[in-house]
C-alpha cells in the first residue's frame, strides 16, 4: 500500500486518506468496508477477498442480518481476519439522472456509523458502488469524499478512514477529491 501525496486530510478530528492497495491487506484498521447486495452474500473483487479470508463464519453472521435496503450498512466480526469487524454496506445502482446519489451516500454515511457505534477507531473501504454497480469513479469519489465529510463532525470513536482503491483511475479520483478539500 502506498498513500498518495496530497490526498489525506484531516477535518473536524477525522484523517481522510486515499491509498493505493488491497482491501484485505489493511490490517491496521480496526474495521473493513466491502460493498454488499441486500442479501450480504459473498460479492466480487474486495468484497470476495474479504470472505475469503475471514472465513466462512462471516457469511454465516451476515446471513440472518438480510435483507438490508440499499443505503444501509450493518456490522459483523472479522473473524479471521487482522480487522475487528467487516461493515457490509449495500449499494445502490447508479442510473444516469444520478437519483441514487443520495443512496450513495447514505451508503457511506451508515457505514462509518456503523464503525463508530462499534468503537473502532479506523476503517478502509473501497470505492463502493462501482464496477458492477455503475457509478463512474469521478461521481462515486465526490459522493463519498463529500458523506465522509459531512459525517465527521458525528463521529465519536473513529479518526482515520482510508479509502484503498485498487486501480489508477480510481486513486487519482479520490486523490483529486481529497486535493479540493480544505482542512
Amino acid at each position: 500500500m502506498f498513500a498518495v501525496p496530497g490526498a489525506e486530510r484531516t477535518f473536524a478530528s477525522l484523517r481522510i486518506e486515499a491509498a493505493a492497495g488491497r482491501l484485505v491487506a489493511q490490517a491496521d484498521v480496526d474495521a473493513l468496508v466491502i460493498e454488499a447486495g441486500p442479501l450480504l452474500e459473498r460479492g466480487a473483487g474486495p468484497s470476495a477477498d474479504v470472505h475469503d479470508a475471514a472465513g466462512p463464519e462471516l457469511a454465516a453472521e451476515a446471513r440472518p442480518l438480510a435483507p438490508v435496503p440499499a443505503g444501509r450498512a450493518v456490522r459483523t466480526a472479522g473473524y479471521l481476519l487482522a480487522n475487528r469487524f467487516v461493515v457490509h454496506a449495500v449499494c445502490p445502482i447508479f442510473d444516469r439522472r444520478d437519483r441514487n446519489a443520495e443512496l450513495l451516500a447514505s451508503t457511506h454515511r451508515a457505514a462509518l456509523s456503523e464503525a463508530d457505534a462499534a468503537g473502532a477507531r479506523s476503517l478502509a473501504l473501497p470505492a463502493l458502488c462501482i464496477g458492477p454497480y455503475g457509478y463512474p469513479a469521478p461521481r462515486a469519489a465526490a459522493i463519498a469524499v463529500g458523506a465522509v465529510l459531512e459525517a465527521a463532525p458525528s463521529l465519536n470513536s473513529l479518526q482515520r478512514v482510508r479509502f484503498v482503491l485498487d486501480d489508477d483511475a480510481c486513486l487519482e479520483a479520490y486523490a483529486a477529491e481529497l486535493r479540493d478539500v480544505e482542512a
